[in-house]
């Protein structure tokens, strides 16, 4: 695999070429040409801040959690964390303990579980080594486990069980009455990502931390100042305020036929038929594309998945001859009205939040609407009958082959 791989070389711009039938890439490093393109950046890459006033005033320093600062030190230092999601509960209980102070900037307070985390005894591993068909009972134990979690999801009706497990967490975790009702959650259990950690609540109940549930205002030199005139001193800003998602990062740099970007095809929302393709491109398959994402398993299992789809498009272009693959508009319409039509009533868009997994007109744009395996069985099979195939452009844009 060595001699086939090209690290460091970042894509400024993938352009399909009309004439040649054949994606012309420009990166850092050097160009290529290819018949086929695969895109495998995934979404959470981009780090977003927020355009706060001031922002650029501050007299510290400020740094979003994915594009860390290892060589600034936090030792007995007021830091400031904006964002209480995924990225700030695995970081700030990091920071809590050497830091002078920190406090925390909370927009919406998330829903947590517990971790259930341990340690497999020695004679889990003795059996698991002896019997490899128990470890893959236990492993398939844990997928189903998590697979029921998104039949939950899909009828909201029936998360209640586990709104409570996250309460007792919350109950057991803050015995502050009135730090626990800043850290309850409005909206249905769900809605929004269902964070896991046992050590969140904890650092939130330390001395040297406070939790400030008030808007922010603007950044000034010195600091954070709140709607409410309050102004807090800070050293550095961390920011745990999530990704850019409104389409995916490399969207801007992937050009199609008639010259039209990825991104400028979804200026109305991001689609794809079977999560893979879109009308316009050519020979270009997604992988993490619009609603392959997971909020309840590992989106390894959907990769996977459309890894399968894609082999079988290229075993079907080998069969047929065919140089140039294209799923119709009218296939890739479709299927997003089918997503879409799936998606209402789940907790993602019905459950009272606003969330990363929706776009600007309340669509879910990100999450697959159902259990993993029924997307394995969708992209078991290609279905060609949705794609134009030929073996030049001009037998293309006229009759099929």
């Amino acid at each position: 695999m060595r001699q086939h791989l090209r690290l460091g070389h970042e894509l400024l711009q993938a352009e399909w070429d009309e004439k040649s039938e054949r994606w012309e890439i420009r990166t850092s490093e050097g160009s290529f040409s290819a018949q086929v393109l695969i895109s495998a950046t995934g979404v959470l890459s981009d780090g977003f801040i927020p355009n706060i006033v001031g922002l650029n005033e501050f007299g510290g320093q400020f740094w979003h959690s994915s594009q860390w600062r290892h060589d600034i030190a936090l030792d007995d230092k007021r830091v400031a964390v904006v964002g209480t999601g995924a990225s700030a509960i695995q970081f700030a209980p990091q920071i809590q303990p050497v830091a002078a102070r920190m406090t925390v900037f909370q927009r919406t307070p998330p829903w947590i579980i517990p971790r259930n985390d341990r340690v497999y005894t020695a004679k889990e591993k003795r059996l698991f080594a002896d019997a490899p068909a128990a470890q893959r009972l236990d492993r398939l134990r844990l997928y189903l486990q998590r697979e029921g979690l998104a039949f939950l999801q899909v009828h909201p009706g029936l998360m209640a069980p586990l709104r409570r497990v996250a309460l007792r967490h919350l109950n057991s975790q803050v015995s502050d009455p009135t730090l626990r009702v800043k850290l309850t959650p409005n909206y249905a259990i769900g809605c929004k990502r269902i964070l896991v950690s046992n050590d969140w609540y904890p650092a939130l109940t330390k001395d040297n931390v406070e939790l400030v549930t008030d808007t922010i205002d603007r950044i000034t030199p010195g600091g954070i100042r709140t709607a409410g005139g309050t102004e807090y001193e800070v050293d550095h800003i961390i920011f745990g305020t999530g990704f850019q998602t409104t389409t995916l990062p490399v969207a801007d740099r992937i050009i199609g036929s008639g010259a039209r970007t990825l991104a400028q095809r979804w200026e109305r929302g991001m689609r794809a038929h079977r999560n893979t393709t879109v009308s316009g491109f050519p020979n270009l398959f997604l992988i993490n594309g619009p609603n392959t994402f997971s909020g309840y398993t590992s989106v390894i299992y959907m990769i996977e998945s459309q890894v399968n789809y894609v082999l079988a498009a290229l075993r079907e272009m080998r069969s047929r001859g065919a140089q140039v693959m294209e799923v119709t508009e009218s296939a890739e319409a479709h299927y997003d009205a089918w997503l879409q039509h799936r998606a209402l009533g789940t907790v993602w868009t019905a459950g009272g939040c606003d969330s990363w997994y929706l776009d600007a007109h309340g669509r879910n744009r990100w999450l697959w609407p159902g259990q993993s395996f029924s997307y394995r069985r969708l992209t078991r099979s290609f279905d060609v009958k949705h794609y134009r195939l030929a073996s030049t452009l001009r037998v293309r844009s006229g009759s099929h082959p």
